[in-house]
């Protein structure tokens, strides 16, 4: 049976297997050689790093600033030699994992791309522009996230809550890292709606939380069909856009995904009975997360969402989440203590009402021509709804719930 490690509960490493319950001492000799040298460089480089959650491994990518040398000479030359033959070492699903851990966190938000959008005269889906949204993933464990999708700056206006849980196949998938996504009990999307403005509180929302024994709803639902599979490599078809953007021309680390299955077949939240054919490509960098997510209608291939240039939506990092310093004095919590590090002021007040004042929000939501995101859902539903009474309406009883 195919095995995958889901480094999911915060212990570094839980092993699990698909229809299996296979142990550690069931492997090859050589095999659990292999992980105890991984476990044993985990638990050495974590003790040396202040933020051991996030950040098991050490990286150039995404260091503001070199350490000084008086710092090197206090650490050792030795320490930081071994580093350097340490991540050259590092196999590709390792280096993929340390990328993911130590970017894919914070807050993304595209306002200065709809900015450019509309000083070319573009507006959303026919006009060639984009929506404005924001995006938060607030850390669970060192692999898993909650993920949060809300428009123009308002995380009232929450339109998608997910999780994701990293894990990769150690045998038959040597180069990729894939990706789980699954949908949250709608007991929890409301309790973690009404804390919708303290994401650092989510955590511990999702760690109480649990169902009713009667309910035949778990607290997540996985998404089938829907994983991504993350890889250091572009593919040249599928990411062709990277090649028209600053960052991968400057020779940055980055990450790259698509889907596993190439695509899915989902029913719409929006508009009941109507299929979606969903296309999806992400590109991570340091500080950018670009989402080239569309939907299509699966007969006609007519746009649903999504931009319609084929140009993907481009976030730029507005802050880091990242694990307080007093988880590491305090060895009963279950849920990581989080802190909030803003690292774009200029898009601090995309994060909510306490990081701005009404008039900011009001100047910056006129520059790209106001809040557009109940205009775009009503011209969403009016035109499905008109496609449908053409097409009529489908059974999709056997889709699953959107990606």
């Amino acid at each position: 049976m195919q095995s995958r490690k889901v480094f999911g509960d915060g212990h570094f490493p839980l092993l699990r297997t698909r229809g299996s319950r296979n142990s550690v001492s069931d492997r090859p000799y050589a095999v659990k050689q292999a992980m105890i040298w991984k476990i044993f460089v985990f638990v050495v480089l974590s003790t040396r790093r202040s933020s051991s959650f996030f950040l098991p491994f050490p990286s150039k990518a995404i260091s503001k600033s070199p350490p000084s040398k008086a710092g090197k000479a206090n650490r050792g030359d030795a320490y930081y030699a071994g580093i350097v033959r340490l991540h050259a070492s590092l196999s590709a699903q390792d280096q993929i994992l340390q990328h993911l851990m130590e970017w894919f966190q914070g807050d993304f938000d595209n306002y200065q791309q709809v900015v450019e959008d509309r000083k070319l005269k573009m507006e959303p889906r026919e006009g060639g522009g984009h929506e404005h949204f924001h995006c938060t993933l607030v850390p669970l464990t060192p692999s898993s996230r909650l993920a949060a999708f809300y428009f123009d700056a308002n995380p009232n206006r929450i339109f998608r809550f997910r999780h994701y849980q990293l894990l990769y196949n150690e045998t038959q998938k040597p180069n990729v890292v894939e990706m789980q996504l699954s949908t949250l009990h709608p007991e929890l999307e409301q309790l973690l709606r009404t804390n919708s403005n303290d994401p650092l509180s989510w955590p511990r929302v999702f760690d109480e939380f649990h169902p009713d024994d009667d309910s035949n709803q778990n607290k997540l639902e996985l998404l089938p069909k829907c994983e991504v599979a993350w890889s250091l490599d572009w593919d040249p078809i599928q990411h062709a856009y990277t090649l028209d953007i600053p960052e991968h021309t400057s020779g940055l680390h980055s990450l790259h995904a698509v889907m596993v299955y190439g695509e899915a077949i989902v029913n719409s939240t929006i508009v009941p009975g109507m299929a979606i054919r969903i296309l999806d490509q992400l590109s991570l960098y340091p500080n950018v997360f670009y989402i080239n997510d569309r939907g299509f209608d699966p007969f006609t291939g007519a746009y649903i969402y999504g931009n319609q240039r084929g140009v993907p939506y481009r976030l730029c990092r507005v802050s880091n989440i990242l694990e307080s310093s007093k988880n590491s004095t305090n060895t009963t919590a279950t849920a990581p203590s989080l802190q909030r590090h803003v690292e774009n002021e200029d898009l601090a007040w995309t994060l909510g009402p306490e990081w701005r004042t009404d008039e900011e929000y009001q100047l910056n939501m006129e520059a790209i021509g106001g809040i557009s995101a109940g205009i775009n859902k009503q011209s969403y539903k009016s035109k499905m709804t008109k496609e449908m009474s053409e097409t009529g309406v489908m059974d999709l009883a056997s889709f699953p719930k959107t990606c």
